[in-house]
């Protein structure tokens, strides 16, 4: 079943490189899957005398990290990241991600692993002082390109909506992000509320028109979130709608909470379902990309700018026009506020329990919020003008491709077809994270004199972004502006999806090693194909000229336990990988995993296949054993033929039986 990792030119070493675990805690079944697997290979491979070389590292797990840090730092010194402050923060993370590397290097040892530990990375050490090259250059890389990417206009800076966690205080990718089906009312803790808060009920008020006669004289919404109400800029309904086609256009709507009597038009859209509610949406561009979407394609609301009803910390703000009495509290509270007060003012009209999906933040179990923000984004879909893309359709176009041409293929082959429909269907792709715990955006803001902002540059140092700003600010003095660089780290998978390039030495040889690069082939968890492999496609492709950074992804399933449920401690049933070695040692734990389907989405573990693996590892050392001096006592040791051992072996144990 490994046929297709072959190459033909054997006289390349076969390389590997280990998805580097996070430096976040310990290994997991997960882990013992996928790195057995490819210490199969690896083994396969010297077996057959070809240099095989299996690269080892660490990922720094940007927010993961923090997250554990922060509440270690409030646990043990009472102290969070602001008051102990960025360099501090750093130097303590460093410090503790050390030991956890120490530990876990330890781990991969007790598996058994033929790494090549001369070799290990580590994909980010600006705060942490190592004389190894290897790790000391990822940093370095990372830089370069986002330079080079930024150049291409390939990176640029953009406010759009992006997925936040208001108690990291921080913009998240996607795989941060999980789900929750709700089918009604449903209670669930809240980071920064004292009290669950109530999720899964649909709740109905009216928009009095701007000139209302009568107490039921406007508009009925529905919405799941009341409390967004504050930024809402219009209402919309189906054009065909019968109910409201008179309105569209003709009609405005008073917001009732709105100190000024903000007025709110109402428009037609396509995408309203009439059947949804009363029929009719309210539209809250600066908190959700539906209402963004049809705003944005609406001629009548193309003047009208987005407001955010939350900081940054999840309370309301000012800037959206809110009532005093509600600045400054939790959104969460906001809501029973703010329906309180529809209820006085005779505009509630009732609620339904709703069956819905909430966002959750992995990291810190937040209800993610959609916020307004300047980021900064990697451009997936379609090219600039001045980049270099080797595809019109830019990075995603090219990545999909390669699998479709058949220069990149996938096992399962499956997954393809998935491949295929998400480089179809992605975005532009956020990388900038509001945390300290990474690699710092490489980028300055260049300001006049008046402290106003000219634009933003993507340098290596300081003084590179100096010279570019005195270039095309047309400045023949540095004092005529100043440098701001930016605060913000950049997403954790924009540096792991650079490792094939970082390892293969780039830039400092461009092309990259021959000798490492591309790798032989990429073998993973399928969980992360999109998140990690996808994206060192797209990354290697813009900075190579096309070239991939492997032909050939593996993908294993997920460990479950035996009845293929998802391991969790809310469960119990989650099982230690070192706790197996020692109950049956290395090797069972190692075929245990290996007689495993480990291509099916989920891998039903069962402990208890340890122990029959064991047994039957004895039998075959005790054979051993028995058969290796009688043997060697009959010359059959150290034969250059396997097979003609074999046939000997096998006459021999015939005259054995008679």
């Amino acid at each position: 079943s490994f046929s297709f990792c072959l190459m033909t030119q054997q006289s390349r070493p076969f390389v590997l490189m280990l998805p580097p675990p996070n430096v976040t805690g310990v290994l997991h079944m997960g882990h013992a899957l996928a790195f057995v697997i490819q210490d199969v290979l690896i083994r396969w491979h010297r077996a057959n005398g070809r240099q095989a070389v299996w690269l080892p590292g660490f990922d720094h797990a940007g927010i993961a990290t923090q997250v554990l840090m922060e509440k270690k730092l409030i646990k043990e010194l009472g102290l969070n990241r602001h008051q102990i402050g960025r360099e501090k923060l750093l130097d303590e993370t460093a410090k503790w991600a050390d030991q956890k590397r120490s530990e876990i290097r330890q781990q991969m040892r007790v598996l058994g692993l033929s790494v090549d530990w001369s070799e290990e990375f580590f994909t980010y050490n600006e705060a942490i002082v190592e004389s190894n090259a290897i790790r000391a250059k990822h940093s370095r890389v990372v830089t370069e390109a986002f330079v080079r990417l930024f150049n291409q206009g390939l990176i640029y800076r953009s406010q759009q909506l992006v997925n936040w966690s208001c108690a990291l205080e921080s913009a998240i990718s996607d795989i941060e992000v999980e789900t929750r089906e709700i089918s009604g009312p449903t209670r669930l803790p809240v980071p920064g509320h004292s009290r669950p808060v109530e999720f899964g009920r649909l709740h109905r008020f009216l928009y009095p028109f701007a000139d209302a006669k009568g107490d039921d004289d406007g508009v009925v919404v529905a919405t799941t979130r009341p409390e967004t109400m504050l930024g809402d800029t219009a209402v919309a309904v189906h054009p065909d709608d019968a109910r409201y086609a008179s309105l569209i256009g003709r009609r405005q709507l008073r917001h009732p909470l709105s100190p000024t009597g903000r007025l709110l038009p109402i428009v037609g859209h396509a995408s309203v379902d009439p059947n949804f509610g009363s029929g009719a949406v309210k539209l809250t561009p600066g908190h959700s990309r539906a209402d963004f979407d049809i705003v944005a394609e609406t001629p009548a609301l193309s003047e009208t700018p987005p407001l955010t009803v939350f900081t940054e910390a999840g309370v309301v703000g000012a800037d959206c026009g809110a009532p005093a009495e509600l600045v400054g509290l939790p959104r969460f509270e906001a809501r029973d506020r703010i329906l309180q007060r529809l209820i006085e003012l005779g505009l509630y009209r009732g609620a339904e329990k709703h069956s819905m999906t909430l966002p959750i933040c992995s990291r810190s179990g937040d209800i993610v919020e959609q916020q307004l923000k300047s980021q900064w984004f990697v451009r997936c879909r379609g090219s600039s003008d001045n980049s270099s893309s080797n595809s019109s359709g830019g990075p995603a176009s090219l990545a999909g491709e390669a699998v479709r041409s058949g220069q990149l293929s996938i096992q399962p082959e499956g997954y393809a077809a998935d491949w295929l429909e998400w480089m179809r269907r992605t975005g532009d792709w956020c990388i900038s994270r509001q945390i300290w715990w990474g690699h710092r955006v490489p980028a300055y803001e260049v300001l006049d004199s008046n402290g106003s902002s000219l634009g933003w540059l993507a340098a290596r140092s300081e003084s590179e972004a100096a010279q570019a700003a005195r270039q095309k600010f047309q400045s023949t003095s540095s004092s005529s502006f100043t440098l701001r660089r930016d605060s913000d780290v950049l997403d954790t998978w924009f540096s792991s999806g650079l490792l094939p390039l970082s390892l293969a030495d780039w830039p400092d040889l461009d092309p990259p090693n021959p000798s490492r690069f591309p790798l032989s082939l990429l073998e993973t968890g399928h969980d992360i194909l999109f998140f990690w492999a996808a994206r060192m496609v797209m990354l290697t492709q813009q900075l190579t000229g096309g070239q991939l950074p492997f032909r050939r992804v593996l993908l294993n399933g997920l460990v479950c336990d035996s009845r293929r449920r998802k391991m969790s401690k809310s469960r119990g049933n989650v099982i230690d990988p070192i706790g197996l070695v020692g109950q049956g040692g290395p090797d069972a734990l190692r075929l245990a995993l290996c007689s495993h389907r480990f291509q099916l989405d989920r891998v039903a573990f069962d402990p208890q296949l340890v122990d029959t693996c064991s047994r039957l590892i004895n039998k075959l050392w005790q054979s051993h054993r028995y058969l290796r001096p009688r043997l060697s006592e009959a010359g059959l040791l150290g034969r250059a033929d396997p097979d003609q051992l074999l046939d000997e072996i096998e006459a021999a144990a015939g005259q054995l039986d008679k």
